[in-house]
């Protein structure tokens, strides 16, 4: 879990604040070692490369951390939490552009300042509706190119039209987050966020709460197992 602190002049920094644990107990974090920061920094990059975001059978489970729920489903430690129903990350308006743009920290950079600038008049809106409607007439996304040229990053108007979707919605999303704050910022993004949307479409179903496995007595040791291991809360 992690908290952003901003400074006086205009960055920030997120720091990590507080694990996070499973009801039984499980601590999903990744584990940080001292002189090995390297590898910790490419870990997310490794599993962008490796598939793991767009295929569930690109993430390998490690079968020496394997556990069982106390309903005696199968999960595994050493690697966050593998979910029941796999969704696959939408690449669809994935561009060098926008890449380039967000590796360079140029949308914070331009939404600070164009929060600071126009604080006046975003004070005005006390949900992210309003000011949403009001943002969709002030041309930013258009000042956000024209703040990127002059940062060195040439327009591209095809690879622009492509990713303008998943731009305007980092560039609105980081300006709810400056003027209403985490709650409206996570209000707007789980709007089209794929994940959320089929945890609703789950929910509605009926079908969000995970079935119990079957497992089999072990009429020798009395001890309950699953494909003929010991099962171990997870």
């Amino acid at each position: 879990m992690q908290q952003p602190i901003d400074f006086s002049d205009g960055s920030a920094i997120r720091l990590t604040i507080a694990r996070y644990y499973t009801p039984s107990g499980r601590c999903i974090q990744r584990p940080y070692e001292s002189g090995n920061d390297r590898n910790y920094e490419m870990d997310l990059y490794k599993r962008y490369e490796h598939g793991e975001f767009f295929s569930r059978d690109s993430i390998k489970q490690n079968e020496d951390e394997r556990y069982y729920t106390n309903l005696g489903r199968v999960v595994y430690g050493g690697g966050g939490i593998m979910p029941d129903v796999f969704v696959p990350q939408d690449t669809t308006g994935i561009s060098s552009y926008l890449s380039t743009v967000l590796n360079r920290g140029l949308t914070l950079q331009f939404t600070f300042q164009y929060t600071d600038k126009h604080r006046q008049s975003l004070n005005q809106f006390d949900n992210e509706e309003s000011l949403l409607k009001y943002l969709s007439r002030q041309g930013v996304i258009e000042q956000f190119i024209r703040f990127a040229e002059s940062k060195g990053v040439k327009r591209r108007n095809i690879l622009i039209h492509k990713s303008y979707q998943l731009l305007e919605r980092n560039i609105y999303g980081n300006i709810i987050y400056n003027m209403l704050g985490l709650e409206a910022y996570i209000r707007y993004f789980n709007q089209t966020d794929s994940t959320v949307k089929k945890g609703i479409e789950l929910l509605e179903k009926e079908e969000a709460f995970p079935k119990p496995a079957v497992a089999d007595t072990d009429e020798e040791n009395g001890k309950e197992t699953e494909n003929g291991k010991e099962k171990r809360a997870a």
